[in-house]
């Protein structure tokens, strides 16, 4: 909240000045703070009261070893192109945290805590392209796909609505990125680089299986209608043998927000029409080492 949730690499491939070559790299990554995943349904009847609705906060640490491979090519001396893929490994496939806030008639919140066990899976893929300007300054505009899903089941407490330790639920934030951005090299040692969009197409899914005076199953789906995303970059490596090697961080900034629709609402939320908004909130920061191989000749 995935991935979610954090988005891939910044691709190392923009530096290609080397001419072609391969970056491999290998890192430690984590939310810094928890991920947030907001689901909120109003009553359209009621929810100006304050009555007949509820929220449920996802909170969850994504974190892990981060591993990228990247290609990279040069067409002519200023332009260059790039591809490739990120995966994560998680480390935390633990507990997390989730608060159940219901008003059920008036105005007055009955609020509750479970924590549950869960499992990611992130990845990305991506490509883009590079000119350089002014030598040591280039543009950069690039395509992401970014996938974040997540199991969560065994609830460590019940919960006043009746929950049951067969609750489950599963998570999927899919975001289609474009990005735009510049890149400043320092000699060949040093490189700083931000991309980021203003808006980017995606979809999320939530389902939630618990008992609420009988099994229930609680679905939600959403395209974003606001979306916003931001990386920053740097990089310090050294020539070795025909390549380089250094180490790298970036952090990354996810927002995206809908208003969801609902495939199933349990009889006992509420029979009235409602609202489902939802907001996802991301920020993660990577730190690692890169291992880069160039080839002597554009590909």
């Amino acid at each position: 909240m995935g991935g979610l949730f954090g988005g891939g690499g910044f691709a190392p491939g923009w530096d290609t000045a080397r001419g072609g070559g391969v970056d491999f790299l290998a890192g430690y990554a984590t939310t810094g703070r928890s991920a947030v995943a907001d689901v909120t349904a109003v009553d359209q009847l009621f929810g100006a009261w304050g009555a007949g609705g509820w929220n449920l906060r996802h909170q969850f640490p994504v974190k892990g070893v981060w591993l990228a491979l990247y290609g990279r090519g040069a067409v002519t001396d200023q332009l260059g192109f790039y591809a490739g893929g990120t995966w994560l490994v998680p480390t935390n496939n633990g507990r997390t945290d989730a608060t159940y806030t219901y008003m059920p008639f008036f105005p007055v919140a009955a609020q509750t805590t479970r924590n549950w066990s869960i499992l990611h899976q992130w990845y990305t893929l991506e490509g883009g392209a590079t000119y350089s300007l002014y030598g040591a300054f280039a543009v950069i505009g690039g395509f992401r796909f970014d996938s974040l899903t997540t199991n969560i089941t065994d609830p460590e407490d019940d919960v006043v609505l009746l929950g049951q330790k067969t609750d489950e639920a599963d998570f999927r934030f899919t975001a289609y990125i474009p990005y735009v951005g510049v890149a400043l090299s320092y000699a060949p040692s040093v490189r700083l680089g931000v991309i980021g969009f203003p808006w980017f197409a995606g979809n999320g899914k939530y389902d939630e299986t618990f008992f609420v005076f009988a099994p229930s199953r609680a679905e939600a789906r959403w395209n974003f209608r606001t979306s916003q995303f931001l990386e920053i970059y740097a990089d310090y490596s050294r020539d070795l043998y025909g390549g380089s090697l250094g180490i790298f961080g970036k952090w990354t900034w996810l927002h995206s927000e809908g208003t969801a629709t609902a495939g199933a609402v349990p009889a006992a939320l509420g029979v009235l029409p409602v609202d489902f908004r939802v907001s996802i909130d991301r920020q993660i920061w990577i730190f690692g080492g890169r291992f880069a191989v160039n080839f002597t000749s554009p590909i």
